[in-house]
């Protein structure tokens, strides 16, 4: 019993040394131990027995992993943390490690500065098997203005390998630069088969005219329970645009995110129109990204709904006429919209989803263009100085008679880093909907959700982070006359609006 009581002592010692080592930025893997490591990690590696060596591991991969809803997931920021960095201090921990192949199923291989090795790579991959794997391919962080790197030919190579194991993938994500780095999808992935593949990620900081120059003949990659595809324009344009209705085949793709076609002296754009046919076409989608991309816009002799099974949809950096033409183009629209860095012109049609989310508008653009005939009860603005207090005279602002509000059934509210406001100006604005519309309603605070507003909902909900400061007069009105009510001057760190289509990486 003693001898078992000073074991655990003992693992228990390495684990807390061991925790130290994973936080220390002297461990990186490839470089030489003799400047990347303390000289007792290497002594340590002597004078235990690979099995206590295992215990440490057990619990280091318990620690560096999670439950997910795909199963498939980091904790740490630093996606290299576990196994590389252990595997690179010297090699007892490297054949301990080796040797316990769920160790080696979420691998990272990095591109630059300096890239894994090849021959890293093919050992990662066989010291998995035989078991599913999740890929990522990426630079590593703070790095992607750098132009130094050779990405192309270094994701071609690790694809390369990657490839011979594409049965086993369960994930796929490349990040890098430059598109042209990027896998072309209709040759590098040409009759393979990924039958377990679930998620594939191909993203580019810049468009630079894709893969155009190789052969654009089409063999298609098999993949029947695809359910997450992220793509940069350019693939999207070479292989869901073209003739072969690859996109329509994939019957269980819930998760569709298209981003980076930018306007170049080689390309038209994108074709909205198309795109949005595509889209239709997935029968099961219900999150839709559109990301930071240029689209020609020669508008069919007809035009029909397209967008009808959505849940969530997310826009970024779009023009405004594109903008309209996707709203217009939704027949039923989704549960929650996200709209980040867009122009919202004059005649913008209404949104009719429950929740709006407005990221980094800019002041110049009026959120209530919109929004004035929309009918949804949440509203999330982040870092947009676009809400002031014109926009919370306008919500308070019944027209005639009070008789005519603008988002006449809003009753939630959440500010994140918006500072451009008075919150004298927000509770009056609250004051006057909530007077009008308490006028003939004799039920309790637990009927207020289910009951019909005529004229105007009351704000019954008020979460504020990161605002202007707030006097105590002020708070104590809204705490004494909301259900629920928060105010911090400290923003968030934490972004909800993209969590339902949140990756896992």
């Amino acid at each position: 019993m003693l001898k078992d009581h000073q074991s655990a002592q003992c693992a228990n010692s390495v684990v807390q040394s061991h925790l130290q080592l994973l936080s220390s930025d002297q461990l990186q893997l490839s470089q030489p131990k003799s400047q990347s490591y303390p000289l007792y990690a290497t002594r340590c590696c002597v004078e235990l027995p690979v099995e206590l060596w295992l215990v440490v591991f057990e619990f280091s991969f318990a620690l560096s992993r999670r439950q997910s809803y795909q199963d498939q997931s980091w904790t740490t920021e630093d996606q290299m943390s576990f196994p590389f960095a252990l595997a690179s201090v010297c090699s007892t921990w490297r054949s301990a490690l080796a040797s316990v192949p769920k160790y080696w199923t979420h691998l990272v291989f990095s591109i630059n500065s300096p890239p894994t090795p090849l021959h890293h790579v093919k050992c990662f991959l066989a010291w998995s098997r035989p078991l599913p794997i999740h890929v990522l391919i990426a630079r590593r962080p703070s790095t992607y203005e750098d132009c130094g790197c050779n990405e192309q030919e270094t994701v071609k190579k690790i694809m390369q390998e990657v490839m011979s194991h594409i049965s086993r993938c369960r994930s796929i994500r490349i990040d890098v630069r430059y598109s042209s780095s990027l896998p072309f999808l209709r040759v590098d992935f040409q009759g393979r088969a990924g039958p377990q593949l679930q998620a594939l990620k191909l993203s580019c900081r810049l468009d630079d005219g894709g893969s155009s120059a190789r052969s654009p003949f089409y063999s298609k990659l098999f993949a029947p329970h695809l359910r997450e595809l992220h793509l940069d324009g350019r693939s999207f344009q070479g292989l869901c645009l073209s003739p072969s209705k690859w996109l329509s085949g994939l019957l269980g793709l819930k998760v569709l995110s298209v981003s980076c076609f930018h306007r170049n002296s080689w390309s038209d754009g994108l074709d909205l129109y198309g795109l949005l046919g595509a889209i239709e076409s997935c029968s099961k989608l219900d999150d839709l990204t559109l990301r930071d991309l240029y689209f020609r816009r020669n508008r069919p002799w007809t035009l029909e709904s397209f967008i009808s099974n959505l849940r969530f949809m997310h826009l970024e950096d779009l023009d405004g006429d594109v903008l309209v033409e996707i709203i217009k183009a939704a027949d039923i629209m989704p549960e929650r919209v996200t709209i980040s860095r867009c122009s919202l012109p004059q005649g913008c049609p209404p949104l009719m989803s429950d929740h709006v989310r407005f990221q980094t508008i800019d002041v110049s653009q009026n959120l209530m263009h919109p929004l004035s005939e929309w009918v949804g009860d949440a509203l999330s603005v982040s870092h947009c100085p676009s809400f002031n207090d014109e926009f919370l005279e306008q919500l308070a602002d019944g027209g005639p008679a009070d008789a005519r509000f603008p988002c006449p059934q809003l009753g939630q509210i959440r500010l994140n880093g918006c500072q451009n406001f008075s919150p004298q100006m927000l509770r009056n604005m609250i004051q006057k909907r909530c007077s009008v519309a308490w006028e003939g309603f004799s039920g309790d605070a637990a009927a207020v959700a289910d009951h019909n507003f005529d004229t105007v909902a009351p704000i019954t909900s008020v979460s504020v982070e990161g605002g202007p400061a707030l006097t105590p007069t002020d708070r104590a009105w809204l705490q004494g006359n909301l259900a629920s009510f928060n105010w911090s001057t400290k923003p968030s760190t934490i972004d909800s609006g993209n969590d339902a289509s949140a990756g896992p990486l």
